[in-house]
């Protein structure tokens, strides 16, 4: 064991002795992320950042006045409300990724006790859509308190002292329901999905929520899998010749040299997640275990296939294109640089062969869809096998000399 973490020491001190690794491994990947964040964001309602709804009010009542109200004072949705053809258009055209319908009679139907249901249309697959429904339970929480507090207030008036009549009682009702604050796990308001059908556009709206973790992916990808060029070079100017002079085992070499390259990509990736959150706000996710086991599974699936990489490689210079083609079709094919949403299913379907897909897909679900180790398990047990797979044949593949 001393023999591995003293090579992958001396394999990390010499990546940074070199400059090109300060640039490539850490400047480079803040630039671009914050450009692609800048230039993606701000693409849909006159700039706003925020992810663009349609709101349907056919109530008019007060509830639906408190919904939309609550709406407003979102951070992560802005909405225009239009009429229901016109809000469908919207979605069709990618205007909107959703739309909220609130039918006729919701005021009535909540302060009647009898509950009520809002009715939201989106795109299957649609991440934004799934970040949008996440974002609307605030207002449904905030107005569903209210209801429940203005109805035991009406209630307990009402047993004290009869109203004379029914504009009495609604008086009554909004003045409870104006001075609501309390918060109840209880829920009167129920949602009803419905699926859009097939997507047929983009909404351009992407931001640091999907050029950070997009960034993450191909640049992890791009360092991890670069450490073939230094395996090509090492085996032909002899070092690993020499190496193999020495008391260390042939497993602690490779296995030094691949451990330095990945701790390498793992403080690649620490950096990119911290410049994420706390220069561009984006919230990595509740989950910081989740969050460590996926980078790690996938910066090992990475660093297993520069392995074999080097294996397919005579020269220094075509290790180097190898892995930068890996990462112009590994990347974006994945989902790193657009999302896979606006791409057929069935193209959707066949990436799922690529490492990169299972990796972007399990970020998305951390940071739009507060996702839980639970909801990654599968997807880090895939990287583990495509690490597998890179790895037992880079190995049965490697020579050293």
């Amino acid at each position: 064991m001393k023999y591995l973490l003293s090579i992958a020491c001396n394999t990390l001190k010499i990546d940074f002795s070199r400059r090109g690794t300060w640039i490539s491994v850490l400047v480079l990947p803040l630039i671009f992320t914050l450009v692609i964040g800048v230039t993606s964001s701000g693409l849909g309602m006159g700039g706003d950042t925020r992810i663009p709804i349609a709101l349907v009010d056919q109530d008019g009542g007060p509830l639906s006045k408190a919904f939309t109200d609550t709406l407003g004072k979102s951070e992560e949705v802005v909405y225009v409300a239009v009429d229901e053809p016109t809000s469908m258009e919207y979605l069709q055209n990618m205007t909107v990724v959703m739309v909220i319908i609130l039918p006729p009679g919701f005021s009535q139907n909540l302060q009647n006790g009898n509950g009520s249901t809002i009715t939201m249309h989106y795109f299957e697959m649609n991440n934004l859509a799934i970040a949008a429904r996440e974002a609307i339970q605030p207002a449904i929480a905030r107005v569903t308190s209210a209801v429940l507090s203005a109805q035991l207030s009406l209630s307990e008036g009402e047993s004290l002292r009869p109203f004379t009549d029914e504009a009495e009682r609604q008086a009554y009702f909004e003045r409870g329901l104006a001075l609501a604050e309390e918060q109840s796990d209880l829920d009167p308001i129920q949602v009803d999905l419905v699926m859009a059908g097939e997507q047929v556009r983009n909404n351009p709206i992407m931001g640091f929520k999907t050029a950070s973790p997009g960034q993450l992916v191909t640049w992890l990808l791009f360092t991890l899998m670069s450490g073939s060029v230094i395996l090509v070079s090492e085996r032909k100017d002899g070092t690993l010749s020499r190496m193999m002079a020495s008391p260390a085992p042939r497993w602690a070499i490779m296995g030094g040299k691949l451990l330095g390259r990945l701790t390498l990509g793992m403080l690649q990736a620490s950096v990119l997640i911290l410049f994420g959150q706390f220069a561009l706000g984006v919230e990595w996710g509740g989950d910081p275990l989740a969050l460590v086991l996926l980078t790690i599974c996938f910066g090992l699936s990475a660093t297993s296939l520069g392995l074999l990489i080097s294996t397919l490689s005579r020269s220094e210079q075509q290790a180097s294109t190898l892995s930068l083609m890996g990462m112009f079709l590994l990347a974006p094919l994945g989902g790193a640089w657009f999302p896979l949403e606006i791409t057929p299913r069935a193209f959707q379907q066949a990436v799922q062969v690529f490492p990169t897909t299972w990796a972007m897909n399990a970020y998305l679900d951390l940071i739009l869809r507060g996702g839980t180790l639970a909801d990654i398990t599968l997807a880090c047990i895939t990287l583990l096998g495509f690490a597998a797979v890179f790895f037992i044949a880079g190995l049965w593949r490697f020579r050293f000399e």
